[in-house]
C-alpha cells in the first residue's frame, strides 16, 4: 500500500487527493436474468492477488484493509434499449468508480456535486 498511496494516489495537504483514478463500473449492457451461460471465470492473470500487488496486504484474509482508499461509484448517465423481456424501452445505467487517496472520500462527493451543477 505505501507504493500505491506515494506514487499513484498521493494524498495532498491542500487537495486532499493530489490524483483521481476513474475505471469503468458500469457499461450499459443487456445482461437478461432468463439467459443462462457458461459461470463467470476470473480473467487469466487477475485474481485477489491483484489486489494483494496494489494495497500492500500480504494476507487475504484481511480484505478491510482494501477499503482504506476511497471508491466510489458515479452514475454518469442512463442509455435507453428496448427490452425483449417488457418490450418496451427500458434503461441501463453508465457509471464511473473513482478512487481518491485514503480519507478523502469528500473530494469524490464534490467532484460529482461539481459535475451534476456543469450538467455533464
Amino acid at each position: 500500500m505505501e507504493w500505491w498511496n506515494s506514487e499513484v494516489i498521493k494524498t495532498d495537504p491542500e487537495m486532499c487527493s493530489n490524483n483521481l483514478l476513474f475505471y469503468s463500473g458500469t457499461l450499459a449492457t443487456q445482461n437478461y436474468r432468463n439467459v443462462y451461460l457458461e459461470p463467470p471465470v476470473i480473467p487469466a492473470g487477475w485474481g485477489i492477488y491483484s489486489e494483494v500487488i496494489f494495497t500492500g496486504v500480504s494476507d487475504i484474509s484481511f480484505q478491510s484493509q482494501l477499503g482504506r482508499r476511497a471508491d466510489e461509484k458515479c452514475l454518469v448517465r442512463q442509455v435507453p434499449y428496448n427490452s425483449t423481456i417488457t418490450l418496451h424501452e427500458e434503461v441501463l445505467p453508465v457509471a464511473v468508480d473513482i478512487i481518491a487517496a485514503p480519507g478523502c472520500d469528500a473530494v469524490i462527493f464534490e467532484l460529482a456535486v461539481q459535475l451534476e451543477k456543469a450538467v455533464l
